[in-house]
């Protein structure tokens, strides 16, 4: 699902795996139709080119297959129609799900939202974390642990290691 906001309200847009798109709308639907005839054109493929190269004959449009093509869709109708002002919510790299203030310092349950994996974050040993691909809040030796639930593109406001310098001016 990508969620994305425009001056007068916000939705999502979604495909299921027979490739049928679903938009939902809050607030203001004026925008539903706009949608719906972009969605039922062809889409760049250009962005896959970029990263995979130009091989041979291959085609420039397509249809909407996936999530990112939902992605690469929306940006197309915020460049097309700037009048919308429309923008896609961008998740937040970490999250801060779980905290323990039970040591003489604070831990944490640290989890990268764009790897889906957790570590636990000591806040005075930054570079020592082990990033694991299970859920760590489900274990029982945090079960007593507080739900934190804090949402950052970076973890450097948290960092008290000692080997980091930090000058002031």
């Amino acid at each position: 699902m990508v969620m994305f906001f425009w001056k007068s309200g916000m939705g999502s847009i979604s495909i299921d795996k027979n490739l049928k798109i679903s938009i939902n709308l809050e607030f203001d639907d004026t925008i539903l139709p706009l949608i719906q005839k972009e969605a039922a054109n062809e889409i760049s493929c250009l962005q896959r080119f970029k990263l995979e190269g130009i091989p041979g004959k291959m085609k420039l449009m397509k249809k909407v297959e996936n999530e990112e093509d939902l992605v690469t869709l929306i940006k197309k109708i915020s460049k097309d129609y700037p009048e919308y002002c429309i923008y896609i919510r961008e998740e937040t790299r970490y999250t801060l799900l779980k905290c323990s203030t039970k040591y003489d310092y604070a831990k944490f349950i640290v989890k990268d939202n764009n790897l889906n994996k957790q570590t636990v974050f000591n806040p005075y040993h930054c570079d020592d974390l082990i990033w694991f691909n299970y859920d760590l809040c489900n274990d029982e030796n945090i079960s007593d642990w507080d739900f934190f639930g804090y949402d950052s593109d970076d973890l450097e406001f948290i960092d008290f290691s000692k080997n980091k310098r930090r000058y002031e001016i």
